[in-house]
């Protein structure tokens, strides 16, 4: 039988650490994670539809999807050991530009082999930035403050991912241009690099360094 060796915490900590978004840091990467959350995901929604739509084979086209899912794990675990030698947003600033980019790229992929090409680097690409997005976090505040600060963040990152497929399904509804969708997706994309160079820049205080 395990029995428990030290008492239970009376005080469990607050559910909210407001103060947290008086640091120009946190509260610019909170943003940056919002942002990136209303496009990250319109290629993968849209990479199978597309390929159909621009007369792509549909059995390849639906493979699609399982390509982004597998190279993503690529990125996943590669962005772990360089953000351990570089620095988490050090790695998320190149790999989020990448994304941006093959975002871009996706509406005018009209071959199979092209389709295949982007949607593997795009795969790859969005996987470093999924896996590695708490990382920064953690190094803004206290130990004992990481989960709330975390999950004030995610709370934040949550609503981005809730608001942007509807954003990118209404565009699409109204111009019938996967480009647009690009446009839009990658510009979110884009944006989020933005925000993350200002969030380097307000850690370190210069541009050079581990971060």
């Amino acid at each position: 039988m395990i029995v428990r060796r030290l008492p239970p915490k009376e005080n469990l900590g607050s559910l909210l650490n407001l103060s947290m978004f008086k640091s120009p840091a946190y509260t610019t990467y909170a943003i940056s994670l919002f942002v990136v959350f209303l496009g990250i995901y319109t290629a993968l929604t849209y990479l199978f539809l597309s390929g159909i739509t621009e007369g792509v084979n549909p059995d390849p086209s639906f493979y699609l999807t399982s390509i982004a899912n597998a190279s993503s794990l690529i990125g996943r675990l590669g962005a772990g050991v360089l953000a351990d030698g570089f620095g988490p947003v050090n790695v998320l600033i190149p790999g989020t530009f990448i994304a941006g980019v093959m975002t871009y790229a996706w509406p005018f992929a009209t071959t199979k082999g092209f389709l295949v090409a982007v949607d593997v680097l795009y795969g790859a690409s969005s996987g470093v930035f999924v896996s590695i997005n708490p990382l920064p976090i953690t190094r803004m505040g206290k130990v004992v403050e990481v989960g709330t600060n975390v999950s004030m963040v995610y709370s934040i990152m949550s609503c981005g991912a809730l608001a942007g497929p509807p954003i990118t399904g209404a565009i699409l509804d109204h111009t019938g241009s996967f480009k647009n969708v690009g446009y839009y997706a990658g510009t979110c994309l884009m944006a989020c690099v933005l925000l993350l160079s200002i969030t380097r820049r307000l850690i370190l205080g210069g541009f050079k360094g581990r971060v």
